[in-house]
């Protein structure tokens, strides 16, 4: 509970843009939830460990994904890093991995190395898609048109990659119940929609 309680606070802190003290929450969430884990491994019992280890990644990538947010860039990287490795020394099958692809395309985005970003997206929108996630897919398509258009100067190949976000949010939008919902819903994604009408416009497909 005192690591769910850290993780908690620190999505809290991160959404007020108090960073540093998001910091703070997430690493003693990382040091619990590793505490935690020695614990249940001397039990032996494979379900609980593998739970456990889940536990300490997920607070792994949230913690990345504030020292990018504050804009320690060397930071985050070690923190994704630290995730990568002990994913592949406990062969774990992480849930979440699409995610941590995601938080890394950012890091590369940051850093100007968009090839590298648009290749960590991709692998997103793998994982998103073998897992059925819809929001993922929708985000890390998206993300993917974003590179390619505004920073790649690749129009023609964003187009696809925003049509599959925009097919998406139409998808998701037509099984809310609610008008408010719905339109606030669309509100979200209207950058897709303004993205996709510029690749086609740079392409001279002005009709479309």
């Amino acid at each position: 509970w005192e690591t769910t309680l850290y993780l908690r606070l620190g999505w809290d802190l991160s959404r007020r843009k108090e960073y540093d003290k998001a910091i703070d929450a997430f690493s003693r969430s990382v040091d619990t939830a590793r505490d935690y884990l020695a614990s249940i491994e001397r039990t032996g019992n494979r379900t609980w460990i593998e739970n456990a280890r889940t536990t300490v990644m997920v607070r792994l990538v949230s913690l990345g994904g504030t020292y990018r947010q504050a804009g320690k860039l060397q930071e985050a990287l070690e923190q994704y890093q630290r995730a990568l490795d002990s994913m592949k020394e406990w062969g774990l099958t992480y849930a979440y991995e699409g995610d941590l692809y995601r938080h890394m395309g950012e890091f590369y985005r940051q850093q100007k190395d968009f090839s590298q970003a648009v290749e960590n997206f991709q692998k997103a929108l793998a994982m998103a898609e073998t897992q059925g996630l819809a929001d993922l897919i929708a985000l890390a398509s998206r993300s993917i048109g974003y590179v390619l258009l505004y920073q790649m100067g690749k129009p023609a190949e964003a187009i696809p990659h925003y049509a599959k976000g925009i097919r998406l949010i139409e998808s998701t939008r037509s099984l809310l119940e609610s008008e408010e919902y719905r339109r606030s819903y669309f509100e979200g994604g209207l950058g897709a929609y303004e993205s996709m009408m510029r690749a086609l416009v740079e392409v001279r497909r002005e009709g479309e």
